[in-house]
């Protein structure tokens, strides 16, 4: 092997994937969603063929992507919707309020307008990040005011 030649590292297929959405949301971070399959390969340091392995196309990135920002919005709520020291409209404020927080503070520079901008600049992504969002947060949401 010579020394410019690559080692390849084998890894499961949930840790390679993460690791391509994790570069891709530094991209987009960067340059929004005109971001480059080759610009994720390259940061990865994969080939384009091991990233078509873990995603059919870029918008299946993307959806890779929403999804994984709208789960660590539930991680992060979790212990807020399972308190049973807070009533059931404590817990939706509480839910809700952190989210909010979420939203504003979700990894994308200028916090305080990142949602706006994210749906201005990246509108597939938005409107991805929303349809998982009424996925994954909303029973969590239904459940608590059921309880109410």
């Amino acid at each position: 092997m010579t020394e410019t030649a690559k080692r390849r590292v084998l890894k499961p297929s949930p840790v390679r994937r993460r690791e391509i959405i994790e570069s891709a949301r530094v991209l987009i971070l960067q340059k929004g969603e005109n971001t480059s399959v080759d610009e994720v390969v390259d940061r990865t340091g994969l080939s384009k063929g091991a990233f078509y392995h873990h995603f059919k196309s870029k918008d299946d990135l993307l959806l890779g992507l929403a999804e994984r920002l709208v789960e660590e919005s539930v991680e992060q709520v979790q212990d807020l919707v399972n308190d049973p020291g807070l009533g059931p409209m404590a817990r939706l404020n509480a839910v809700m309020d952190r989210l909010r927080a979420l939203n504003i503070d979700a990894g994308w520079p200028d916090s305080p307008t990142a949602l706006l901008r994210l749906q201005r600049e990246n509108g597939l992504l938005f409107e991805m990040i929303t349809t998982a969002s009424f996925s994954k947060i909303g029973p969590l949401i239904a459940g608590i005011i059921a309880a109410g």
